[in-house]
């Protein structure tokens, strides 16, 4: 049973509900990765805090969920899409995926430096900025230029904002710290960090840029919200229709079984007609079983890997929605891989403003973290490729510099040998394509240029792409010229400075430069072997679990084989009762005690009374007592005696057998002897 039927189908206060499926999702999930029960905590926002703020935010704004979606969803498909899609484990966290290398902390430092660029207080910065140069042992960033502001510019407002909370670094300087757990007055006050700088900063900024930053990402995670449950809601439609489509095959099943037995005249099986009309009965029943365990396997495969999580991160998106293409409409799996954010440098200042302010947005977890996925997915710095390290001419690429060859903003809509979309390596936007050609971030903010339109009509006749292509490039190239730094003071005094005064500082600048260049490589380096890193132990974790998977698999494609070579044999078999039984094994000493819980369901009062003093510790159920399906659940294997047995009994049985993956077995025998045997050998 899934975490979302099992929800489903408790009683009590929401609150309840909400706390008992965090408890029960947490406990399956935390040890599967190898890691600690505190590393786990972390790495998920499954610590005592995240899981207290994730909790009571689902409880508290369920009313509210409810209040959005009215008329869209009914209030039971509400709460439980709700609360169970709030307790997931979201692929890791705040910290470890969605800051991971600093990417919002440095985005949200841009968001911050181009609102106090448009509103003039550019110069108000600078004091507030830590001191000294960064150190890259425990602090991790991407490198980046940017035409508007130096380097150094950002990475120390970045790590200001790393660090507003308090100075203690993390073990791995490629983990963010976005995310604080305690109260960020009380850590400010019991360590050195850069809080009140900080909270200075958010001061200067434009007070009417900070809200519309924060209401379009709650406007963002509804509306994510909103489509997640639609297609959760469609998913548990075709499992409810594949359900239905079961029970009425496993009806034809005996039916068609009972038909079967009713033509069994051995005067007309013995001609040629009764053998064909055999023949067709068998190959009958055979399709009907093999129908009924496609749906099973759809079933199986709908909820286990079809969830929640796969709507989450955009590759994923893409994915799952050609799986699934025929049970979501069209509409709504475009609106889903069409899901953005606006600007990703806002939705990144947003987040972090959101934390630190300890609102309950960033905890409707599920939401808040699939836009932050989604923030991170657009942009651009997690797609550096490295550069040529030769010179050439300029006038070697001369051809490729002058003709337009960009097909567009998406490079993933193509297919490969396997008709599976192309990942998403390199660039998936122009900001993207920039960055991984330079290492340049595009700027948000650029210069007016008057004369645009004027220099696009003197090109004479281009395309509206065209037009898009050459206005970009003169915008990124006009801002170069645009810098922001503090203004030094204007000595007028005479200079004095022989040659070598002059010599040596340019010795010690292009050192500096150097010793930069050096340290640059250094965290390239460093930041490269990191993702190796984490991308091999990434590939260990799937080849494992993969492993498991395919051994499950192969466990129940086995059980559902001898199944229904049971099901063929009985069928077989009743059709030539005139052909002796093979001898009973003499081996087998009776009584026999068996292991695990074993049930058997139907058979006559004085077959079960035999079955008893050969098996006595099987547990036999007679065919006046209704089966209990609790009992079926807690059991390891069921069988069933189907020459006493009525038709709500077996339908029963089966459903409850297939609900919770038990093995299901078929007596071939109405001789308790063979029977028995039977029993004892499938044990061996």
């Amino acid at each position: 049973m899934t975490f979302d039927e099992n929800f489903k189908n408790q009683r009590g206060s929401f609150s309840s509900k909400v706390n008992d499926i965090m408890g029960k999702f947490k406990k399956r999930v935390w040890g599967k990765e190898g890691l600690s029960k505190s590393e786990f905590e972390k790495k998920y926002d499954y610590t005592s805090y995240c899981e207290k703020k994730r909790i009571s935010t689902t409880i508290d704004y369920v009313g509210e969920a409810k209040q959005r979606f009215s008329g869209v969803f009914s209030e039971s498909q509400i709460e439980a899409h709700f609360a169970f899609s709030n307790s997931l484990m979201m692929r890791g966290g705040y910290n470890y995926a969605v800051d991971f290398f600093g990417y919002t902390t440095l985005s949200a430092a841009i968001w911050i430096l181009d609102d106090l660029a448009l509103h003039g207080k550019m110069e108000a910065l600078y004091p507030l900025l830590p001191k000294g140069e960064l150190v890259f042992s425990d602090i991790a960033f991407p490198p980046v230029s940017h035409p508007f502001y130096d380097t150094e510019l950002i990475y120390s407002l970045a790590k200001l904002i790393r660090y507003r909370n308090s100075k203690e670094s993390s073990d791995h300087p490629e983990i963010g710290t976005i995310m604080w757990e305690h109260d960020r007055a009380a850590k400010a006050a019991k360590e050195e960090s850069y809080r009140k700088e900080f909270d200075a900063i958010l001061e200067l900024m434009d007070q009417d840029s900070v809200k519309h930053a924060i209401t379009k990402y709650e406007e963002d995670v509804w509306s994510f919200y909103r489509l997640a449950i639609a297609l959760y809601i469609k998913i548990d439609q075709e499992i409810s229709r594949l359900e239905q489509e079961k029970e009425q095959l496993l009806q034809q099943l005996l039916s068609t079984n009972e038909q079967f037995q009713a033509k069994r005249n051995p005067l007309l099986m013995n001609t040629t007609i009764g053998q064909k009309s055999k023949a067709a009965d068998i190959m009958s029943l055979t399709e009907i079983q093999r129908r009924i365990d496609d749906i099973d396997s759809r079933i199986n495969w709908l909820y286990t890997k079809i969830t929640m999580t796969d709507f989450s991160l955009p590759n994923d998106r893409e994915k799952t929605m050609k799986l699934v293409k025929t049970i979501i409409p069209s509409s709504l799996r475009n609106e889903l891989v069409d899901f953005h954010v606006d600007d990703p440098y806002e939705t990144a200042f947003a987040l972090v403003y959101l934390l630190d302010s300890d609102s309950h947005i960033p905890w409707l977890y599920y939401g808040s973290i699939s836009v932050a996925y989604t923030m991170y997915d657009q942009l651009p710095y997690d797609t550096t490729k490295q550069l040529p390290k030769e010179l050439m001419l300029l006038s070697d690429w001369n051809k490729a510099l002058y003709q337009h060859r960009y097909k567009g903003y998406r490079w993933d809509d193509m297919l490969d040998a396997d008709d599976e979309p192309v990942q998403r390596e390199y660039a998936k936007n122009l900001s993207q394509l920039f960055y991984a050609s330079s290492s340049t971030i595009f700027p948000r903010v650029v210069p007016e240029q008057p004369l645009l339109e004027t220099f696009l009509g003197d090109l004479g006749e281009l395309t509206e792409r065209e037009k898009e292509a050459y206005s970009l490039l003169l915008f990124m190239l006009n801002s170069a010229y645009v810098r922001f730094y503090p203004d030094e003071e204007d000595d007028d005094s005479e200079s004095t400075a022989d040659a070598s005064d002059i010599v040596q500082p340019v010795i010690e600048q292009n050192k500096e430069v150097v010793d930069s260049q050096l340290i640059t490589e250094n965290t390239r380096l460093r930041e490269k072997n990191s993702r190796l890193t984490l991308s091999l132990r990434s590939i260990k974790q799937l080849k494992k679990l993969s492993e498991e998977n395919l051994q499950a698999a192969t466990i129940e494609l086995n059980e559902q084989r001898q199944e229904l070579a049971d099901l063929r044999e009985l069928i077989f078999l009743t059709e030539h009762q005139e052909l002796v039984e093979e001898p009973v094994e003499e081996s087998i000493h009776y009584p026999y005690l068996t292991s695990g819980k074993i049930l058997s369901f139907g058979g006559h009062p004085s077959w079960i009374k035999e079955m008893k003093k050969r098996l006595p510790k099987v547990i036999y159920i007679s065919p006046d007592t209704v089966p209990n399906t609790d009992l079926i659940r807690s059991a390891d294997s069921v069988w069933l005696q189907t020459n006493c047995i009525s038709h709500s009994d077996f339908y029963k049985i089966i459903g409850a057998v297939r609900a919770n993956s038990l093995q299901l077995r078929y007596f071939t025998s109405a001789s308790p002897a063979k029977c028995a045997e039977q029993i004892v050998k499938s044990l061996a």
